[in-house]
């Protein structure tokens, strides 16, 4: 049976991937506003099956150590600091913040005049970005610290957790491409996006009180 603090752990994995701006859904938006959504079908696709290995590869490490070895304790520790550090992160993120980070990709710039110079991307671009992503392998890494137990361990307790976070992650891509210019709309609106965000900080730092206190 499936252990709550983990599966919750997982859901805010999933949170935490489709509000804050990163590679992925950022090349989505980019992608889709240049070559048109249909073509980032191929390029998720390629960021789903990377998004696995990344999991096996991050769940097998984890579940090489020793059961309450002090490895495994400190691995713990990181986990939740970096949910509190998260949260307070997110709590403390404006719009001016997020649409900087948005502007590092010249992502308005692709939505102002339309560039023709980015590349069509696919599959191997999809799969291979995950490898570089060092927010989504610290992310996975505490997630796997967090919750593999609590899904049962080893490599059945990885495919578990990972048949949450892709389908998951696919959905939240898929948002990005089609809706990426609404959801903007809505992070550019400061009064909602810092309710969104200060509502999602809570959250997180209270999870993260949870885990202490387990």
């Amino acid at each position: 049976m499936i252990e709550t603090e983990a599966l919750t752990a997982v859901f805010f994995l999933l949170i935490l991937g489709l509000v804050t701006p990163g590679p992925n859904n950022i090349t989505c938006i980019v992608h889709s506003s240049i070559h048109g959504p249909r073509s980032n079908i191929k390029l998720i696709t390629g960021m789903a099956t990377g998004f696995l290995i990344v999991h096996i590869v991050a769940g097998l490490l984890v579940s090489s150590i020793e059961e309450d070895s002090t490895i495994q304790q400190v691995l713990e520790i990181i986990g939740v600091l970096f949910f509190m550090a998260i949260a307070i992160k997110v709590y403390t993120l404006n719009p001016s913040q997020f649409l900087g980070a948005i502007d590092e990709h010249k992502l308005r710039t692709a939505f102002s005049y339309q560039s023709r110079t980015i590349p069509k991307l696919g599959f191997t671009s999809g799969m291979l970005m995950q490898f570089v992503n060092g927010k989504e392998w610290t992310m996975v890494s505490a997630i796997m610290a967090l919750s593999l137990e609590g899904f049962g361990g080893g490599l059945s307790g990885i495919l578990l957790i990972a048949a949450i976070t892709i389908p998951g992650g696919v959905v939240a891509m898929t948002l990005w491409t089609y809706a990426g210019a609404k959801i903007m709309r809505y992070i550019e609106d400061e009064t909602t996006s810092k309710r969104i965000f200060r509502t999602l900080g809570v959250l997180l730092m209270m999870f993260a009180f949870v885990l202490v206190m387990l």
